[in-house]
C-alpha cells in the first residue's frame, strides 16, 4: 500500500484516527468522514428527487458527488491502512476492532 491518509492515529480509540481527504479537501477523523458521506449523498439524493430538477442542479450534484467518491476513496484507504496496523499487532493494533 503506497497511499497513506491517516495523519493522526488515535490509539484508544482507532477509528477516530485523523485522515487527510484525497484531493486535498483538508483533515478530519475517520467517524467524522463517514457521517458526512451518508449527509452528504441524503443532501443530494433529496436535491435530485423531484420533477423540477433542473440542468444547474445535476451540474451541482456532479460536483457535490466527485467530493463524496474523494471521501470514500479516503475511508477505503484508511480502512485497509488499519487492517495493515492490525495485522502487524503491536502497541497500535491494540484497540483496533477485528471486524469495522
Amino acid at each position: 500500500m503506497t497511499e497513506k491518509v491517516i495523519t493522526k492515529f488515535n490509539a484508544e480509540d482507532p477509528l477516530r484516527s485523523e485522515v487527510a481527504i484525497l484531493g486535498g479537501a483538508g483533515t478530519l477523523s475517520l467517524d467524522r468522514v463517514k457521517l458526512s458521506v451518508v449527509k452528504q449523498l441524503t443532501t443530494v439524493l433529496a436535491s435530485l428527487d423531484n420533477e423540477v430538477a433542473h440542468s444547474t442542479d445535476w451540474e451541482i450534484a456532479l460536483r457535490r458527488l466527485e467530493i463524496i467518491q474523494n471521501k470514500i476513496e479516503t475511508i477505503v484507504v484508511a480502512n485497509k491502512q488499519l487492517k495493515a496496523y492490525k495485522s502487524q499487532g503491536g502497541r497500535r493494533s491494540q484497540n483496533i476492532p477485528r471486524d469495522f
